[in-house]
């Protein structure tokens, strides 16, 4: 490949024999076909990359042994020669559509840096199985631009995580410049990415629906953690920034102390799911403490005293 492609596709990918060669296949599909791919296995012992091997020359595969979403993310970016890239999860798929509207986006917004799309949630039915994808992205996406949810994004951030890292595209140098993702972060990597890059570029976010985003009982975002990284990575942000965007744009303290308290909410009854009564009643406490007067938080607390352990 000698001339430099429009937008790099990094997927980063573990075992997903079940899902890649679509997750691939949508790539090969967009309407905008200069790109390159580059697929970073990331310690796979079943038969991903042989499945991928020879399906496109735009195709590079890399292999590594594990080490986790984030460096294998950062691997892709140090391969990357197009001045777009995308992170693709190895189970999503795309509208056919998503990249030419974004790069449209980009043409009318030379300023930002990243641009996102809202998302399907792809539920699988009782057998485990999921509809076929043709179907649910059959329907044109709704066109324009979000204008409630672009520009100054940090204070947004704050309190709502609010993009999905399949429907972002972003500008390679800037990505570049803030690092890449955080290869000691397990989890919230890439909203820790979102809040470096927002205190430095705008963002935008397009109005349609353009990829599914699968619902495995597998995601990282479903596994109980010793750590509530998310309740660290906000309080890490205002610490070091304030609750404020570039441009002096803000929700407030009591905004951002809401999100802080739901935060340790949430994570106590992740505990006490996992059976972690001692730091469920820490984090609830935590919860209340932020704000007193949200009935619920005293409610679970009283709760899990008495034994109480959620089903849901």
């Amino acid at each position: 490949m000698s001339r430099t492609p429009q937008v790099a596709i990094v997927i980063p990918t573990y075992n997903a024999s079940r899902f890649i060669l679509e997750t691939v296949n949508a790539v090969r599909a967009q309407t905008v076909q200069d790109l390159e791919i580059i697929i970073v296995d990331d310690g796979s012992t079943d038969a991903t990359c042989e499945m991928l091997t020879g399906l496109d020359e735009r195709l590079r595969i890399f292999r590594q042994a594990n080490a986790g979403v984030s460096t294998a993310r950062n691997k892709g970016l140090a391969e990357a020669r197009a001045p777009f890239i995308c992170f693709l999860d190895h189970d999503d798929v795309w509208h056919p559509g998503l990249l030419q509207a974004q790069l449209q986006a980009y043409e009318a917004l030379p300023e930002h840096c990243l641009v996102h799309t809202d998302y399907h949630v792809w539920l699988p039915d009782a057998q485990g199985q999921f509809a076929p994808a043709a179907g649910l992205l059959a329907q044109p996406p709704e066109t324009g631009l979000d204008t409630a949810n672009s520009g100054w994004a940090y204070h947004q951030l704050l309190v709502d995580s609010f993009i999905l890292t399949s429907t972002a595209m972003m500008r390679t140098e800037c990505v570049r410049e803030v690092g890449g993702f955080d290869t000691s972060l397990p989890y919230s990597e890439d909203w820790d990415l979102w809040l470096r890059l927002s205190r430095r570029w705008q963002f935008a976010k397009l109005k349609g629906k353009y990829a599914l985003y699968r619902q495995l009982p597998s995601q990282g975002s479903r596994k109980y953690r010793p750590v509530d990284h998310r309740t660290v990575l906000l309080e890490k942000a205002v610490a070091q920034w304030g609750i404020a965007s570039p441009d002096g744009t803000t929700h407030g303290e009591a905004a951002v102390r809401r999100q802080l308290a739901d935060f340790h909410c949430y994570y106590g009854l992740d505990c006490l799911r996992a059976g972690d009564r001692r730091r469920a009643v820490r984090s609830l406490l935590k919860a209340l403490r932020r704000d007193p007067l949200r009935g619920r938080y005293l409610a679970y607390l009283a709760a899990t005293l008495v034994g109480w352990r959620p089903s849901w």
